[in-house]
């Protein structure tokens, strides 16, 4: 029986993670706006998360000699809030519940 080559298989993950899951993307969303917006949403979505996590790590993991200053972890914190924030808007945005006016120019 035949082993698989992990290096192949390395290969072979690359080439799919790389080249044909954009293309199946592409072909799915279509127009590349329509992509820079799905990609607008997930980033939104994910600074709140990243910057949560980090605060979390930072006073939770890190012994004392190595954490942020006080000054670092509120800077990182008003940040987390103020991207919090746009995510939220830009979700309820996208819901309906709220959005442009709609008014004529």
């Amino acid at each position: 029986m035949l082993k698989p080559n992990e290096k192949f298989l390395q290969r072979v993950y690359i080439v799919v993670l790389l080249v044909a899951l954009p293309i199946a993307i592409y072909l799915f969303f279509g127009e590349p706006v329509g992509l820079l917006q799905t990609a607008g949403a997930i980033e939104a979505a994910h600074i709140p998360i990243v910057t949560g996590l980090t605060l979390y790590l930072n006073h939770r993991m890190l012994p004392k000699e190595l954490q942020p200053s006080k000054m670092i972890f509120g800077g990182t914190a008003i940040a987390d809030i103020f991207f919090g924030v746009f995510a939220i808007i830009y979700l309820l945005q996208l819901l309906g519940m709220i959005g442009s006016g709609g008014g004529s120019t």
